[in-house]
């Protein structure tokens, strides 16, 4: 594992903690609208599960929102994928495979 988490006090084999992170709230099979419109997205990339979505968007200083793609997506390409977004939008329930949330759960 890369050492560049490394903080000054931390032993060299010592593994680094993983961040604190305020308990999560997701909405499930909830997308907010407008996260296909231009500028919305910050960034697209893939997440292991939807706490480490929110762990990017809490990462990132524009993000105030996520949207998560889990398995249930109809479109297998996007399984897992992260998007971090600029502002949410309205929620539009009754999306299956669509999971969202606020930056800070």
């Amino acid at each position: 594992m890369s050492n560049s988490f490394m903080s000054p006090e931390m032993k060299k084999d010592e593994e680094p903690k993983p961040p604190t992170l305020i308990p999560p709230c997701f909405l499930d099979s909830t997308r907010p609208s407008g996260t296909d419109l231009r500028g919305a997205v910050i960034k697209e990339s893939k997440a292991a599960t939807v706490m480490d979505c929110q762990a990017q968007c809490q990462g990132a200083e524009a993000c105030r929102h996520f949207l998560y793609f889990s398995e249930r997506h109809y479109q297998r390409y996007k399984h897992r994928t992260c998007r971090l977004l600029r502002e949410r939008g309205r929620e539009v329930p009754d999306q299956v495979g669509h999971v969202s949330g606020p930056k800070v759960g």
